[in-house]
């Protein structure tokens, strides 16, 4: 809904602004709000998803000053640098897992998972390659996780 305010803002302003200027205040202003935590939305029904993609079209549209509902929008992600939200999301959840996987996250998030090294495959190799690390998420209670729920 936020998004959706900020571009009706931005429309009203559209012709005083040059398409350069048009696409930071998209990336400022909407896609920041989109990214936001967007690696929650890995399992987010597929009309979720096309709802927040419709926003992130209004913004390619505004930017590029598209009126016809029917054009490609592709080659002008492209332009843009942007990602569409399916694949934003997959992104982020992909660098969060390679920073934990190489110690680069924060702790709270290393300490959710236990990396299991395949010690046969590093003494072949010699080196520390992805196909070595294997990521292992431990087995979460639900009895530990309601009595966290109300603790202080």
């Amino acid at each position: 809904k936020k998004c959706c305010w900020t571009m009706n803002n931005l429309r009203t302003i559209r012709k005083y602004l040059d398409e350069r200027v048009k696409l930071m205040l998209v990336k400022q202003l909407i896609i920041s709000k989109l990214d936001y935590c967007n690696a929650l939305y890995m399992n987010l029904s597929k009309t979720r998803v096309k709802k927040l993609q419709s926003v992130l079209n209004a913004g390619i549209r505004f930017i590029y000053d598209i009126y016809d509902r029917n054009t490609d929008l592709s080659p002008f992600y492209k332009k843009a640098h942007i990602l569409p939200v399916e694949k934003r999301i997959f992104f982020k959840v992909c660098l969060i897992c390679f920073k934990v996987a190489h110690g680069l996250a924060p702790m709270y998030l290393q300490e959710l998972v236990q990396m299991n090294r395949d010690d046969k495959a590093v003494k072949e190799t010699r080196t520390k390659t992805a196909c070595n690390l294997l990521m292992k998420i431990p087995k979460f209670s639900k009895l530990k996780a309601t009595s966290r729920r109300f603790s202080n």
